[in-house]
C-alpha cells in the first residue's frame, strides 16, 4: 500500500511541476519578487544621497 501511495504522490508531484514549467507561475512571481527588491534597494539608496 506504501508502494502505491508513494508512487501515487511521486506523480502528483511529477504533474504539478510541468504544469507550473508550462504557464511559468512561479518563474513570473521569481521575476516579479526579484525586481521589486531591486527596486526598493534603488530607491534607498537615492534617498540616502
Amino acid at each position: 500500500m506504501e508502494f502505491v501511495i508513494s508512487g501515487l504522490s511521486g506523480s502528483m508531484a511529477a504533474a504539478f511541476v510541468s504544469y507550473n514549467r508550462l504557464l511559468g507561475l512561479s518563474i513570473g512571481w521569481m521575476h516579479y519578487a526579484m525586481t521589486q527588491l531591486s527596486l526598493e534597494k534603488t530607491l534607498k539608496e537615492f534617498q540616502y544621497q
